[in-house]
């Protein structure tokens, strides 16, 4: 289960810097998220969801956040990252993420 938060004061930097939630994630950039908000929006504009949450997985604590730009009622665009340490070999990753509400009969399913 996740800890939702709405972080509206927060700045994630979108940058290749090794503390940002974005590093490595080339895919995802600030001029595309705010083409899909459309109207030449700033990111920093957005509304901000962080999702954090921990689980034990065969003896294992795995960590993970997931930090999401609302676009608009429809999409969350974002970024999520997995930490853990199984037989004390330290793994992680991280992948972007878009979200969409289903609509219409996609919905029904």
């Amino acid at each position: 289960m996740y800890d939702i938060s709405f972080v509206p004061d927060e700045r994630w930097n979108l940058s290749s810097a090794t503390d940002s939630p974005f590093a490595d994630l080339e895919q995802l950039n600030s001029a595309d998220i705010g083409f899909l908000a459309g109207d030449g929006c700033n990111i920093d504009d957005l509304p901000r969801v962080l999702m954090e949450a921990e689980a034990m997985i065969d003896g294992t604590r795995l960590e993970a956040t997931i930090h999401l730009f609302m676009v608009n009622e429809e999409i969350l665009v974002g970024a999520g990252a997995w930490i853990m340490l199984p037989d004390g070999v330290h793994m992680e990753g991280r992948r972007p993420i878009t979200m969409h509400r289903p609509s219409g009969t996609e919905a029904q399913q």
